[in-house]
């Protein structure tokens, strides 16, 4: 009986996971929808010149890529923020476009979490009161700016050392 099972079994999974699938990229190309248009808007470029430009190109396939592995709003903003970065003036150069994906694509929300606590410490204690501590390790502080990682010491000094691999911040 268990072989007949895996036939239909196989064909259930496959149709649900077709349809998670789908799902995920119907929404990423909303998103990438919506950074074409800001892009077009801001750099002041056509839809063919984007399609045409080989790093925006090169930039959205990392992106999907990335896209279709997560259901993470936190990553899905990071992913969309690096495609609107992807162009213009100021646009990385195409090998630190690529890290940034593939660095998107390896962390955890937690890694990008923490990220963005580091780049402005300051504006998490904009809701939350500062805490009163003298001295202490930025662990420390980092656990009262973002609570979630109150009783997660190991885990949090584990998500700082594989960014401190990673070159994106110094060690604690």
């Amino acid at each position: 009986a268990v072989p007949v099972a895996g036939g239909p079994l196989s064909v259930a999974v496959q149709a649900a996971m077709g349809h998670m699938y789908g799902r995920r990229m119907s929404v990423w190309l909303d998103d990438l929808a919506e950074v074409v248009t800001e892009l077009q808007s801001r750099e002041a470029v056509s839809l063919e010149d984007l399609i045409g430009n080989e790093a925006f190109a090169d930039a959205v396939v990392a992106a999907s890529r990335a896209a279709q592995a997560t259901h993470s709003d936190d990553k899905l903003l990071a992913l969309k923020n690096g495609l609107r970065h992807s162009i213009g003036e100021d646009a990385p150069e195409a090998d630190e476009l690529s890290r940034f994906f593939r660095l998107v694509d390896e962390f955890t929300p937690s890694h990008l979490r923490v990220l963005n606590y580091l780049r402005d410490p300051a504006a998490a204690f904009v809701e939350i009161p500062r805490p009163n501590i003298i001295s202490g390790s930025r662990l420390s502080v980092l656990v009262h700016a973002l609570p979630e990682f109150d009783q997660l010491d190991e885990w949090l000094a584990l998500l700082v050392t594989d960014l401190t691999a990673a070159q994106l911040v110094k060690g604690s």
